[in-house]
């Protein structure tokens, strides 16, 4: 962000960016500490349900699940007067284009006493382009970690614009085959992590338009004082061309009055004395300022300043 001088937004309400790695373990804990499998259940529309672990009905489950927490950490996001930082529908729509899959499937194990087979995987969630850098830009606004630096404390490998990481999940059919039941450990982190890249995304133009409201609030200010500043520097001059126009009508009334045959002999030196003031006080203003009205400003008074010296110098002849 380019610092304007009048106006520095505060990002640090919006709770799930976290510069640190203690950061993002402390909200690990906080969603391992609430529930560490969350369930969901799919029907099979009145078939038997595939309830391995490779199926596509654990697979959609999988998805759906991380779905749902990532917008319920979304809708979490409050600003400081209460209100919900994000659209909910916003964040649907923006989760809507992730693509989620799980790929190098496994069966750990398979309970004897029941149907429950207990899987591991590796979850992808692919990220559509415009979407990551628009959650690089929304971090960088809001002084938080890199996408990057952010998914790696959230236990994920970016990878071009794929998030990787190492899940376990538990499926098990019901008692008629026609629903499969699963649970995902760690949920709600995995969620969280997913939803931090779509609040990043979504933050990229809220942010935008503060920062573009400050900027204009900045200008504003700038041009009343750059117009005052004008005002100042224009009422100054004035005051140096009056005061420089008294000192010529002095001087020029002084030199009226010496007697004629010493003004012959002043003459040579008075039109000596102009050119060098002349040089001199130009030089002077120069090598002060290069605003042209501050300029004429400075060279009017060392003109009147100069003139002054030698209405005393004339006086003593």
């Amino acid at each position: 962000m380019v610092s304007t001088g009048f106006y520095k937004p505060k990002f640090n309400k919006f709770s799930y960016f976290s510069n640190t790695k203690k950061g993002v373990q402390s909200m690990h804990k906080k969603y391992m500490g609430l529930l560490c499998l969350v369930p969901f259940v799919l029907s099979a529309c009145g078939e038997k349900a595939d309830a391995s672990c490779s199926s596509a009905s654990a697979q959609e489950l999988v998805s759906k699940i991380l779905n749902e927490e990532a917008e319920k950490a979304a809708a979490e996001q409050k600003s400081t007067d209460g209100n919900s930082v994000f659209d909910i529908s916003k964040v649907r729509s923006t989760l809507s284009q992730f693509k989620i899959s799980i790929e190098n499937i496994r069966t750990t194990k398979k309970d004897p006493d029941s149907t429950k087979q207990f899987c591991a995987g590796d979850l992808k969630v692919v990220v559509p382009v415009d979407v990551l850098s628009a959650a690089g830009k929304g971090r960088e606004l809001a002084g938080a970690n890199s996408v990057l630096q952010f998914m790696q404390d959230s236990g994920f490998e970016l990878s071009a614009n794929s998030l990787k990481k190492g899940i376990e999940y538990n499926v098990q059919p019901t008692d008629d085959k026609k629903k499969v039941f699963v649970e995902l450990d760690n949920a709600k982190m995995l969620g969280a992590a997913v939803s931090g890249v779509a609040q990043s995304a979504l933050l990229k133009p809220i942010l935008e338009a503060r920062k573009n409201e400050a900027d204009a609030q900045a200008k504003a200010q700038q041009q009343e004082h750059d117009q005052q500043m004008q005002a100042q520097r224009q009422a100054a001059l004035e005051q140096a061309k009056a005061d420089n126009a008294l000192a010529n009508q002095a001087i020029t009334e002084l030199w009226k009055s010496i007697p004629e045959e010493n003004r012959k002999l002043l003459l040579e030196q008075q039109r000596a004395w102009i050119k060098k003031k002349d040089v001199d006080c130009r030089l002077e203003a120069a090598s002060k300022t290069t605003d042209p009205t501050e300029k004429e400003t400075l060279r009017l008074n060392c003109d009147t300043t100069a003139t002054g010296q030698r209405i005393n110098a004339l006086r003593q002849n």
